[in-house]
């Protein structure tokens, strides 16, 4: 049932079972009234779950810095931190320059007397000035009577020193007497006609001893006689009783020397090693020594440290040490002191170096210098005065680099100096030979 309202009885609608089939058609909208009046908010319904949150979005570029705020006000004083390590006493500065005389102040006490420092090098004498001529020596005068011994006046003023008397001439020296005629010497007597050896004979029984006669005159000593054939050796009979032991008879002739026997084969040749250096360094020294059976390589055969002995006693006397790229030089400059220096080995070259000695004085003076990282070209005085009588230790550590290789060796040199450098000993002990140094390889965690 098609109707324009909901409304039965209306027109255009029929009751029920009482209508036919009627098609509308709907006609143009009409025009739109006015606004009702806005309906009263009702109040808010309950709040719904949360949903799902969503994907977090692409990160924006950073936007412009902007301007700098205005400083704030300072905060309040924090409590003080803990006191820090004290720090190395650093290396003491150059000294400087004098600044303007101030006015005199008042006089201080006398200090405490110091300690005595060290005797000074002596200087080279000076050589002696020309000789004044001689004056003429007056002539003698004769010796006056002794006069009685006055009581002892006043003392003057001293007088001028009178002038020296010409000396007077030396008297001539007496003439030698001749020398004596030398004697004839004595003709030596004939030597006596020498006997024939007379038989030797028969023993006879000892007789009584006699009394020691005088000894007499040496005799002339008889010719040696020949020695006797060896007899054919006879057939050894068998052995008797052991009789009573018989008197000790004379000590026979020594017989002919026996023919010597046939040499026996000789055994057969071993294998030769071969025999090659391993390792040669100023610290280190081995041989290999290889067969077919055997490999085997010395210990170290270096001794540990390199010696030099010498008397240097005389004046700019030397003692020349080689240090690898570098010469080490001790030089005697006076009775009681020695100069060391180092150059480079190659004349015109230049080596790097790294150097420290230490030397203590007597009792309680003690010296430093130090070169680092620093250029040698010609001679370089390490230490201009070392004391030559057992009063100083030395000390000197070096480091250089090859100019080719630039790799780095290390050695420290001690020495001994006394008796006015009549012993001077010196002792060379090398740490490091051609060694680089780089940097640690940190390792991931």
């Amino acid at each position: 049932m098609n109707c324009y309202t909901n409304n039965y009885g209306g027109k255009g609608c029929c009751q029920p079972d009482e209508c036919g089939t009627y098609v509308t058609i709907q006609g143009p909208a009409g025009p739109m009234g006015p606004e009702g009046p806005r309906g009263v908010r009702g109040d808010a319904g309950p709040k719904g779950d949360p949903g799902i949150m969503g994907l977090q979005g692409v990160q924006g570029n950073p936007g412009p810095i902007g301007p700098k705020g205005d400083r704030g006000p300072a905060g309040p004083k924090g409590d003080p931190g803990p006191i820090g390590p004290i720090g190395l006493k650093g290396e003491r500065g150059e000294k400087g320059d004098r600044g303007p005389a101030g006015e005199q102040g008042p006089q201080g006490e006398q200090g405490l007397q110091g300690e005595i420092g060290p005797q000074g090098v002596q200087g080279d004498r000076g050589c002696p000035g020309p000789q004044g001529e001689q004056g003429p020596a007056g002539p003698k005068g004769e010796k006056g009577d002794t006069g009685e011994k006055g009581e002892q006046g006043i003392q003057g003023p001293q007088g001028e020193k009178g002038e020296q008397g010409i000396q007077g001439e030396k008297g001539d020296t007496g003439e030698k007497g001749e020398q004596g005629i030398q004697g004839p010497q004595g003709e030596k007597g004939e030597q006596g006609i020498q006997g024939e050896k007379g038989d030797t004979g028969e023993k006879g029984e000892q007789g009584i001893q006699g009394p020691q006669g005088e000894k007499g005159e040496q005799g002339i000593q008889g010719e040696k006689g020949d020695t006797g054939e060896k007899g054919e050796q006879g057939i050894q009979g068998p052995q008797g009783e052991k009789g009573e032991q018989g008197i000790q008879g004379e000590k026979g002739d020594t017989g002919e020397k026996g023919e010597q026997g046939i040499q026996g084969p000789q055994g057969e040749n071993g294998e030769t090693p071969v025999i090659t250096v391993s390792e040669s360094t100023p610290i280190s020294y081995k041989l290999n020594f290889k067969t077919s059976e055997q490999d085997i390589t010395t210990p170290n055969l270096f001794a540990p440290y390199s010696e030099y002995h010498a008397d240097l006693s005389a004046v700019n006397s030397v003692l020349t040490i080689p240090l690898k790229n570098l010469v080490l030089t001790y030089q005697t400059t006076s009775a009681s002191a020695v100069r060391i220096s180092i150059a480079p080995k190659e004349s015109g070259a230049s080596v790097l170096i790294d150097m420290r000695r230490t030397s203590i004085y007597n009792a309680s003076t003690i010296e430093t210098q130090t070169l680092d990282n620093t250029t040698v070209s010609g001679r370089t005085v390490i230490d201009e005065i070392v004391y030559s009588k057992s009063q100083e230790t030395h000390n000197v550590r070096i480091r250089q680099q090859d100019p080719e290789t630039k790799l780095w060796s290390f050695c420290e040199v001690v020495s001994f100096i006394s008796n006015g450098a009549a012993r001077t000993s010196v002792r060379i002990q090398w740490s490091e030979y051609d060694v680089s140094y780089e940097p640690p390889v940190t390792e991931q965690v």
